[in-house]
């Protein structure tokens, strides 16, 4: 998807969409998975979310990072939304 202007990452249906995942830490069990981000309501805020483990039900966190396309597509959503890209 390409955009013009800023983009809002506020959302799990934003991640989706502008190619992010979530990447949850339990530093519990040091378990590490991939949030599926089709399985929550899109329009619900990731900011401020709680994350549990799903193998120990500890608490989790996470990391935001962009989704590797297997191309040389670049996905500046990131830097666009700090305000650093074009």
């Amino acid at each position: 998807m390409t955009t013009d202007g800023p983009i809002n990452l506020h959302t799990f249906g934003d991640l989706q969409r502008y190619g992010y995942r979530l990447t949850i830490h339990c530093p519990t069990c040091r378990d590490y998975r991939d949030l599926d981000l089709t399985k929550i309501r899109p329009d619900r805020p990731h900011i401020g979310a709680r994350f549990k483990c799903g193998a120990c039900g500890g608490p989790g966190s996470a990391t935001l990072s962009q989704i590797s396309t297997g191309n040389s597509a670049h996905l500046p959503a990131l830097e666009r939304w700090r305000g650093t890209g074009r």
